[in-house]
């Protein structure tokens, strides 16, 4: 398929060479009958994707915040090792308009793109690591368009329980919601309090402002995001988004459609995005990194699309399964509807995209068990009990036997080549003769009351109607077993269904038909409890506000009476009853399934004390304005210059302390001490943070030292632009020359001329280049020799401005970059650089110190910083796109870096220098003609190996392959016998890819 593909590809474009990337079924129709100035959208797809297998064991065990976070880490510097010469390329069109839509799909490791065919047949033929390129078109069904909130029992759980879904964030995928004005969604709307500028607790006409001020990569994104037209608007523009939005959770009001909501206190995400399936993985990758719980989607793609006459694709079933892979990773559990077509889509396509998914856990009923994914697959049943002959019925299938059946099926290439079908995805086969996978997961209620968009009373039927019954009962699930995770979530609302049709499990109702108040009920059966009541002791008095914690879970605290509850999976854990004041109590919990473990205790009054914590590093010398916080009672202070943090008003007793969040240069540390009666003195020694340590030396030798490292820069800034400095009156992508008074030195040759450019660099010796778009560092592509201060393609013309002046009596040149906007506003930026006369301050080998200053820094830039010498071989990068050298301190307003080859010695920088994490550099030099130099760092002893590969993806060559400990390492390789051309080297540590970097060997 791929050489049939590549042909075709050729002849619409005759520009096409036969290594090109591969290309999904329909895009190469696209390419040959489109016009020049066409735009078409797709799904750019890299090398070396991180598996389910890779991120899921680690992300499983951790506490659900660390989960989250560590998923969009590891997820985003994958991307970053990968995409940075594609993002590079494609980031030059974006100005010509030949590329009108680019965001990264992280989640995937894949690119969303919309660009004239002759920006995607380059990008197809000149980018080794783009490995397959899918067409995304617009999709015409995919919505899936009350007696429902009595029949699961929600009223009853919200009396009896209290769980109304509070505290939970829905990421609600649909149309959009009509929440202006309408008091049915008066504070039941997600607000990115990232966006609040003034901070005044609500998104108002100051926080309009053009700016990404929270740094996610969207502008003004106050409630959610429109991903159909990537615009902050997300009003309903169809009106099927306000119907299922208030169905999960919307208020009460009186006369008809009073109650529609299973959820009355969840708050809505507005994910609007249903017309492509970039706009829906997108979207799914917004609601991971803003901190949605629950996804509730009542869209799909339909494997109809198929036989579609505007050359529509079959849904990418593989894509959708990767992203739900991640969010189940990241701990979200993701309710979608099964569709509309019944069996108009034969068994085992009728469940549509991405219902198809497996569910987050597996149980006896699961006849067939495999991988799992975050996908609650949603059919209907009606109001006399029967089921919805429409909905998408099981069993869904996983091999390429069942889902590589029609030519139109992305990633079905021939075994292989990198669009084959996955290995991994042969978990639930159908087609011979296996039951497939169990669908759907549930059935709810449809044709429901609902509000309409005009805020009235309307209805929503189809799947469309069921799906957000589950996706509110998912809220308010979480909200009644605070700290549970989605697979517990996903057993206790199947555990909880009423069985229908075939006894058991069946491929109609999945579970049965969704009951609400039996899920919560018999929730006990795989979540065991603690519950008491908490008094004071001698008195019995009741003790409100209590804090119950254990860890992994959230913690819960007493009622008014005393009381409390706190759900956990079975197993012996160690609570700490807190209140502040009374002596803390450390207690054995045994949870056993389907019990409730007796948790009555008394606390008693603790005697009066105070404390004196005393702040050190690991050489014992004291610190002073360090931040100590009680955690309890919220009281903070900072040392003094004796290193004390006073506490005059303490309790007896266990108390924890969190000392140092206000200094970057050391970790945060949490101290438990048991304080006696009376006055406390207590040591707290601060270990060296991760970030301090320099940034590892380039070829050349040079050595990157921020404000964080021992003899590092302290901020220095000269204000230039009150009328100490010459305004260059530049604007977006100009630059101004000036000669320096003196010959700096860099990279050991020596000049007086610099180039200054509007885009945050500084060249030295060459024609001033205009290039706004990033490379990598180092790279041969011009411009070379030069200083990456804080490259991003700005306009300081738009209220900024550029600076220049020579300060004599401190022998430096000053360049100031003020209050500089981003080209598309995402944020904007204040810094400059310091290049010192290598007379006065100059480094062991002559060349000139060079400093960077940054005075502000807001929203979201995805800069360059670094240096770079005159051939492009060779370079220190400090920051790229967001992702930082070991050893860099993340940019923020007073951050200073100096940039010298001179070692500064300190026993200190032992613990510091260590690599943080896996790191393969630019090998030296590249292009190179024989022999070349690999560097990579490690952060702990491992089993590492460098393999080369062709652009095929044939192994070439096994650079090294052995166990090597923490530090940074060195490789030579000789390349005789290998043809001219691109490579890729590619380094495992432990049996998992960690980096990636191309490399040109020219004979």
């Amino acid at each position: 398929m791929k050489l049939a593909l590549l042909t075709l590809m050729i002849c619409a474009a005759a520009l096409m060479p036969a290594r090109a990337a591969e290309l999904s079924p329909t895009l190469p129709d696209i390419l040959s009958s489109a016009s020049a100035t066409d735009q078409i959208a797709v799904i750019v797809f890299l090398d070396s994707k991180l598996s389910m297998d890779e991120v899921y064991p680690e992300a499983k065990q951790l506490p659900m915040g660390p989960r989250r976070e560590y998923v969009v880490r590891v997820l985003k510097e994958r991307f970053a090792l990968m995409s940075s010469d594609v993002m590079k390329y494609l980031e030059g069109f974006t100005k010509t308009g030949d590329v009108s839509l680019l965001r990264p799909l992280w989640i995937m490791n894949a690119i969303r793109l919309t660009a004239t065919k002759d920006v995607l047949i380059k990008l197809a033929s000149d980018f080794p690591e783009v490995i397959y390129v899918a067409h995304d078109p617009v999709y015409e069904n995919t919505l899936d368009t009350g007696w429902g909130v009595a029949e699961i029992g929600a009223p009853q759980v919200w009396s009896q329980f209290g769980a109304r879904g509070q505290g939970v964030i829905v990421g609600h995928k649909d149309s959009g919601i009509n929440f202006a004005g309408c008091a049915r969604f008066a504070d039941r709307i997600w607000m990115n309090l990232g966006e609040d500028v003034n901070h005044d607790g609500q998104l108002d006409g100051a926080d309009q402002n053009g700016v990404d001020d929270d740094g996610n990569g969207y502008i003004d994104d106050f409630n959610g995001w429109n991903f159909d037209d990537n615009t902050n608007t997300v009003s309903d523009n169809n009106g099927h988004g306000t119907r299922t939005g208030s169905v999960i959770s919307s208020n009460p009001t009186t006369g008809t459609c009073d109650t529609v909501s299973v959820a009355p206190q969840a708050t809505l995400m507005v994910l609007l995005g249903y017309l492509t399936q970039g706009a829906v993985f997108e979207s799914s990758q917004y609601a991971l990194e803003n901190g949605a719980n629950v996804i509730s989607a009542s869209l799909s793609f339909k494997q109809s699309e198929c036989n579609s006459p505007n050359l529509r694709e079959c849904p990418n079933r593989v894509g959708f399964r990767w992203v739900s892979e991640m969010e189940l990773a990241a701990g979200i559990i993701h309710a979608n509807s099964t569709g509309n077509d019944g069996l108009s889509n034969p068994r085992p396509l009728s469940t549509s995209a991405p219902s198809d998914c497996p569910p987050p856990a597996m149980t006896p009923g699961h006849y067939q068990q495999g991988g799992v994914s975050s996908v609650v697959a949603v059919g209907a049943y009606n109001a006399n009990g029967t089921h919805g002959s429409f909905s998408g019925i099981g069993p869904s299938a996983w091999s390429r036997q069942d889902i590589c059946v029609h030519p139109r099926v992305p990633w079905c290439g021939p075994e292989g080549t990198p669009s084959e079908y996955p290995e991994e995805f042969e978990d639930y086969p159908y087609a011979s003769g296996e039951h497939g996978l169990l669908k759907p997961d549930i059935t709810a209620p449809t044709v429901v009351d609902a509000v309409a968009s005009t805020c009235g009373c309307s209805s929503i039927n189809g799947t469309s109607g069921a799906t957000p019954h589950v996706g509110g009962a998912l809220a308010v699930i979480y909200s009644a077993f605070p700290g549970i995770t989605p697979e517990e979530a996903y057993l206790v609302l199947v555990n909880g269904a009423l069985d229908a049709g075939d006894a058991g499990p069946d491929t109609t109702w999945g579970f049965g038909k969704l009951r609400l108040l039996s899920a919560i009920q018999r929730g006990d059966d795989t979540l065991g409890s603690v519950a008491g009541t908490v008094s004071e002791s001698p008195s019995g008095d009741l003790l409100e506000g209590v804090r119950v914690t254990v860890e992994g879970a959230q913690p819960v605290w007493t009622d008014a009476n005393g009381n409390y509850e706190l759900f956990l999976r079975p197993g012996t854990y160690t609570g700490a009853y807190e209140k502040f004041g009374y002596q803390t109590v450390l207690r054995n919990i045994n949870i056993i399934a389907g019990q409730v473990d007796d948790g009555n205790l008394t606390l008693s009054l603790a005697a009066d004390a105070s404390v004196s914590v005393v702040v050190t590093d690991g050489d014992e010398v004291l610190l002073q304005d360090v931040l100590v916080r009680h955690q309890l009672s919220g009281q903070e202070t900072f040392t003094n210059f004796e290193g004390i943090a006073s506490f005059p008003v303490m309790y007896s007793g266990i108390n924890e302390f969190i000392i140092g969040e206000n200094v970057e240069m050391f970790e945060r540390l949490s101290i438990t001490p048991s304080l006696q009666a009376g006055q406390n003195t207590v040591p707290a020694e601060l270990e060296r943070s991760r970030l301090a340590g320099p940034t590892l030396p380039d070829q050349y030798g040079y050595i990157a030292y921020d404000d964080l490292d021992f003899g590092g820069p302290l901020f220095d800034w000269v204000e230039l632009s009150e009328g100490l400095g010459d305004n260059l009156n530049i604007s977006g992508d100009g630059c101004a020359s000036r000669t320096l008074p003196f010959n700096l030195q860099f990279y050991g040759a020596q000049t007086n001329q610099i180039n200054i450019s509007a885009n945050g660099h500084v060249e030295f010796g060459t024609p001033c280049s205009q290039d706004w778009s990033r490379w990598p560092i180092p790279a041969p592509d011009a411009p070379n020799n030069y200083i990456s201060v804080f490259w991003q393609d700005y306009r300081p013309e738009l209220g900024g401005g550029v600076y220049y002046h020579y300060d004599a009596e401190n022998h430096r040149a000053i360049v100031q970059w003020e209050d500089v906007p981003e080209w598309f506003e995402t944020g904007r930026a204040t810094f400059q650089v310091h290049i010192y006369d290598p007379a006065f301050n100059g480094d062991h080998l002559g060349n000139s110190v060079i400093e960077i200053h940054f005075e502000d820094y807001q929203g979201r830039l995805e800069t360059s910083i670094g240096i770079e010498n005159a051939s492009g071989t060779d370079g220190l990068q400090y920051a790229f796109q967001l992702f930082y050298a070991a050893g860099a301190a993340p940019v923020r307003a007073g951050r200073a870096i100096r940039f010298t080859t001179d070692v500064y010695e300190s026993a200190d920088d032992g613990p510091g220098v260590v690599p943080r994490d896996f790191v393969l550099m630019q090998n030296y030099p590249n292009p190179f003609n024989s022999q070349t130099t690999f560097r990579f760092t490690v952060p702990q002893s491992s089993a590492v190996t460098l393999k080369l590969y062709d652009v095929t993806g044939r192994e070439t060559a096994v650079i090294t392959d052995g166990t090597v400990q923490a530090g940074t390492h060195s490789v030579n390789f000789n390349a005789t016998g290998l043809s001219t051309g691109i490579y890729f080297v590619r380094m495992e540590a432990n049996g998992s890819t960690v980096a990636a970097r191309k490399i040109l060997f020219l004979k």
